[in-house]
Order: structure tokens, then C-alpha cells, then sequence
């Protein structure tokens, strides 16, 4: 399966552990339940990632995660 960042486009090669690195949105009530993604995303490009939640983010709510996943 081929991966592409969610920011810039670019294929993501999975790292030496055969893991790709996924971003993602999560209520702060119901851990490990996104609302949105996860999508692929290059470490670099983690500060330029946008979601339809940037505005409720740090608010209480919603908070960003990330995980690193395992490469099909």
C-alpha cells in the first residue's frame, strides 16, 4: 500500500520499524475514537496539518493525536 501525507502529497516510506506515522483529531472523552482521520502525515509537516477542528482544538474538547501504524 502506498502512503501520502495528508499536507504535502508526498509518498511516506515506511521507517525502519515498518511504521508509518498518522495524525488524527479525538474527542477528549472517548480516547482512541477519531473524529477525524487518521491520515498519513511526514513528521516535518505534523506543525502545517490542518483539520475541519483547528477551531475547537485546545479548547477542552477536541485534541490532536498522533500513533504510529503499522505499514500494510
Amino acid at each position: 500500500m502506498e502512503y501520502v501525507c495528508e499536507v504535502c502529497k508526498e509518498r511516506i516510506a515506511p521507517d525502519r520499524r515498518g511504521k508509518v506515522r498518522v495524525e488524527g483529531v479525538m474527542h477528549r472523552s472517548a480516547p482512541k475514537a477519531w473524529v477525524w482521520g487518521p491520515v498519513p502525515c511526514h513528521p516535518d509537516c505534523r506543525p502545517s496539518m490542518s483539520t475541519p477542528y483547528d477551531d475547537q482544538v485546545g479548547l477542552g474538547e477536541y485534541q490532536l493525536t498522533w500513533q504510529d501504524m503499522t505499514a500494510i
